[in-house]
């Protein structure tokens, strides 16, 4: 939630925002600019195992896009050796697409 209110603060104030990832939301506020959304597949926080259809849900909350990963471990467990790789991987993978874009 910190990460979403300082990328709103920083648009505010005219900055232009790179990648928003966010990790293990369990609310869905509303937010312009694309996000990736990070879950995790064991996590009690994954919403593709608590909602018939998230997807409703994400397009209303992401009008400006998003997109969904589902990493490796359960919620607190991501930076845990076995786990750290998958996270790693999806964080490497946003910011090196959005640095193409620029």
């Amino acid at each position: 939630m910190i990460m979403l209110r300082v990328a709103q603060e920083l648009i505010h104030r005219g900055q232009i925002i790179g990648a928003v990832i966010l990790m293990e939301q369990g609310r869905f506020p509303i937010h312009h600019s694309p996000v990736a959304l990070v879950f995790g597949e064991g996590s009690y926080l994954n919403p593709y195992a608590l909602l018939e259809n998230p997807d409703v849900v994400f397009k209303k909350a992401y009008p400006g896009g998003y997109h969904v990963e589902i990493i490796s471990g359960q919620h607190g467990q991501y930076f845990q050796p076995q786990n750290i790789a998958s996270l790693a991987s999806v964080v490497t993978k946003h910011i090196c697409a959005h640095q193409h874009q620029s």
